[in-house]
């Protein structure tokens, strides 16, 4: 149920982004933002490895702290096709976060996976193909996160504490 929310959550966000701000070819400021590597301090492990057969950017979004809201870090970066690594030492205190890879303009057959793991703890593990053309404001893209409480609370529930 949770997957299913944030994919909805996240497939309104693209939609308002790409219709209401961003470049208006790919959706996204035209400035790549570097991604930390640490994020407030550090604490749990988080490590995405990614497959793409074409370019796509990757950005990831963390709010951390008592105003979370404004203390969010964010970056992006564009990436070409093949395999990608990324690790992210991330406060357990972390309110909120959005992990995304996505394509620009694909062709049918393109392909797009992750292993998404927490503390060497299965996350996500997500793999497409795209089989047909994109409808107009549609995206082919892969995101997680957690928004409901801090990653140690959003990481208890999941272990059923």
């Amino acid at each position: 149920m949770k997957n299913l929310v944030f994919g909805i959550l996240g497939t309104l966000t693209m939609l308002a982004w790409w219709n209401y701000g961003g470049d208006a070819n790919t959706g996204f400021t035209p400035e790549d933002q570097s991604l930390p590597s640490v994020i407030a301090g550090g604490g749990r492990a988080i490590a995405i490895a990614l497959h793409t057969s074409g370019p796509v950017y990757f950005s990831a979004t963390f709010a951390c702290g008592e105003a979370a809201n404004d203390s969010e870090i964010h970056g992006r970066e564009e990436l070409p096709a093949g395999d990608h690594r990324f690790a992210f030492d991330v406060s357990g205190d972390c309110d909120y976060a959005i992990l995304e890879s996505g394509a620009h303009a694909p062709p049918i057959g393109a392909e797009l996976g992750w292993t998404v793991t927490v503390d060497d703890r299965p996350w996500q593990e997500e793999h497409r193909t795209l089989e047909e053309p994109l409808a107009p404001g549609y995206g082919f893209f892969l995101q997680t996160g957690w928004e409901d409480g801090s990653l140690n609370e959003t990481l208890a529930y999941r272990d059923g504490v």
